[in-house]
């Protein structure tokens, strides 16, 4: 223990406050973190203020976006998506908050419908600019939930990385409705990739990275979110914008290099402390 650096992961979920954690997390030397957010968290939690530790965050590695562009219309094409579409990556799981999604995204189009409004995307998007009835989610990464059955939500499963990062790209907005997150790399990648976010305001990571970044936005409420994507699609431009922010703010702060030096500062760290 002496010498140990934890990197925690940490995000607010009950079983991190039985007391075991408590007496592990004042074993380690030194600490690295993904997020300021986790960092407070760890030290409400435990006894580690004095330690040495950094906010090291994580190395985002993206595709350049002409071959991301190119992917595009494969994947469009191999899974029959047209119009615009939001998209959310990643474990299709209730405690993700998938099932909460799949309700808050049908009452958002019965809405929509109702009124009678376009949802129309970014301007840089090759979507067309969809009717309301014609918006899909399109969900991809692994069913621990059944398929809502409906044609405007396609559960395409696992796809390649080409595909993944493609499908990000050509969405209007990424959802993510998980409380518990402690960096979110789909968040990140979205954020690298020039699309925007909205995700659970219930998450103070994520919250956080849409108030740092400008490119995202939160909710906390069903009601909250029908309002929030409603206003997103409605402005092309905001989007872009928005979606300019984010691959600057990705750019800048979640860089292998900039992790890689944040990890090898803190090493060296610790071995001064055991000279």
């Amino acid at each position: 223990r002496g010498k140990a650096i934890l990197v925690t992961t940490a995000h607010d979920e009950f079983p991190i406050r039985y007391p075991y954690y408590r007496k592990m997390l004042a074993m380690p030397a030194a600490f690295s973190y993904l997020t300021e957010e986790e960092k407070r968290l760890v030290e409400g939690l435990a006894p580690v203020n004095g330690k040495s530790h950094t906010v090291a965050g994580a190395g985002v590695s993206l595709p350049e976006e002409a071959e991301v562009k190119s992917s595009l219309e494969k994947f469009r094409e191999k899974y029959g998506i047209r119009g615009d579409y939001v998209i959310y990556a990643g474990r299709v799981d209730e405690a993700k908050g998938c099932r909460e999604m799949f309700q808050d995204f049908a009452a958002f189009k019965e809405r929509q419908v109702r009124n009678g409004k376009v949802c129309r995307g970014s301007a840089e998007k090759p979507g067309r600019g969809a009717e309301p009835e014609e918006l899909t989610l399109v969900v991809i990464g692994k069913m621990m939930l059944p398929d809502p059955g409906r044609e405007d939500i396609r559960c395409l499963g696992f796809v390649s990385e080409e595909e993944k990062y493609a499908a990000i790209y050509g969405a209007s907005v990424l959802l993510l409705p998980s409380q518990y997150e402690s960096l979110s790399i789909s968040v990140l990648e979205a954020l690298g990739l020039g699309t925007p976010v909205l995700v659970n305001a219930k998450s103070e990571v994520l919250k956080a990275h849409c108030e740092k970044s400008g490119a995202g936005t939160y909710y906390g409420d069903p009601e909250e979110f029908r309002g929030a994507l409603g206003e997103m699609l409605s402005d092309p431009e905001k989007l872009k914008e928005m979606g300019a922010r984010g691959r600057q703010y990705v750019r800048e702060n979640y860089s292998w290099d900039r992790t890689v030096r944040k990890y090898r500062e803190l090493i060296e760290a610790v071995r001064s402390l055991k000279s």
